[in-house]
Order: C-alpha cells, then structure tokens, then sequence
C-alpha cells in the first residue's frame, strides 16, 4: 500500500512508582504510557503525513490520593521542499 511509505509505530512505557533519579529530580514516576502512530511519506518523500494516539494513566499503583487520565489525538503535517523552508504543522486535542 502506497508503495511501502506507510509505518506503523505502538509503543508503551511504564515508570514504576519507586523510580528515582540522582541526576534529575522531580521526573514524574507511576505513569503508563501507550501510543501508536501511522506515519505516511508522499511526493517523494517531501510531504509526510502522521496521526498519533496517545493514552496515559498517572498513579498506576493506587499510591497517591489523585489519579490522572489523558487520551490525545494529534495530525502532524511535515513539509519539506526545496525551494521552501522546512515546515510542520502540528494538531492536537486532549479528552
């Protein structure tokens, strides 16, 4: 399908809530994360088209009093021609 320029990305990460970090505090920890994103290169590969879903759950374990849920759809627009500068066009919604 249009002639293997297409990818498919998932991915997920999840931070524990004993993680810590010497060298940079305050990182958020207790957080799962899942995205998947379909990326789509056109014209040679100067137009790439790219739609993104991310879900994230802040107190996975149930440690803090506060649970935090965010789910973001987002369209990404990269634009890469000669003659013009390098351009991206990005949109996001959060629900």
């Amino acid at each position: 399908m249009f002639n293997g320029n297409s990818q498919l990305e998932i991915g997920s990460q999840f931070v524990g809530p004993g993680f810590i970090h010497p060298g940079a505090f305050g990182l958020r920890n207790d957080v799962w994360r899942k995205d998947a994103r379909w990326i789509q290169q056109l014209n040679g590969n100067k137009l790439k088209l790219t739609g993104k879903y991310i879900t994230e759950r802040d107190n996975f374990s149930d440690a803090k009093s506060i649970t935090t849920n965010m789910n973001q759809y987002g369209v990404d627009v990269d634009l890469n021609y000669s003659k013009f500068p390098q351009t991206r066009i990005m949109y996001y919604v959060s629900i």
